[in-house]
């Protein structure tokens, strides 16, 4: 019996298939405690770091990546052109007071973060968390609850187009196919409680080249 012979197929680059809506991931702090240290985003996409949390780690609310976390997987490649962060309390249905202390909690966390951005163990972005702006989401507007006075912040202005421009004279960074990157979320010594689960997610907002993958 014949060996059959198999044509090698010509290389070449990939085929991609562009996707806007770039890529995100969730973590969080629970209610009752102080905020973590330190938590790292882009660091799974199965489960949250914070075991406490009262959700488990979906695909579509918390995370939109096919790797497991920290890579793009083979055959995608990013280009990058807005950072932005919001944290929300989704798993909590707020009503009356509830809002006013949640929203200050949030507040208050966005104040004495700061917001790292790696590429492997590499700083590549270090900024205050209230220089990144929410980005899209529920408006929290002016409004005063038993003499407590919430002031809508500059930051939280919800638009898609709100975020910071991460380019580089107008050209988007690149995240490559299994280039490791992560993004770490630091408290300065001030520690907030929060009274809900609160859960942060970090947006690379840009084009999300995805190739033919097997």
């Amino acid at each position: 019996m014949s060996i059959p012979v198999v044509s090698i197929p010509q290389q070449g680059p990939i085929a991609t298939r562009p996707r806007r809506d770039g890529i995100y991931d969730t973590e969080g702090w629970d209610d009752g405690g102080a905020i973590d240290a330190k938590v790292t985003v882009f660091r799974s996409a199965t489960s949250f770091s914070n075991t406490d949390l009262g959700l488990t780690k979906t695909k579509g609310r918390d995370h939109n990546f096919d790797n497991n976390g920290g890579q793009l997987p083979k055959g995608q490649a990013l280009h990058w052109y807005v950072l932005a962060n919001k944290i929300r309390p989704t798993a909590a249905n707020l009503g009356g007071a509830a809002v006013a202390v949640v929203w200050d909690v949030i507040r208050r966390i966005r104040e004495v973060t700061w917001l790292t951005f790696r590429f492997g163990d590499t700083p590549y972005l270090v900024l205050q968390t209230w220089q990144v702006p929410e980005c899209v989401g529920v408006g929290r507007g002016y409004t005063t609850h038993n003499a407590v006075t919430l002031v809508g912040q500059s930051q939280s202005e919800h638009d898609r187009r709100n975020g910071y421009d991460v380019t580089l004279s107008g050209m988007p960074v690149e995240i490559t196919a299994l280039e490791s990157f992560s993004a770490d979320i630091e408290a300065s010594g001030v520690t907030p409680t929060p009274t809900v689960d609160l859960y942060d997610t970090v947006y690379l907002k840009g084009v999300l080249l995805k190739g033919l993958q097997g």
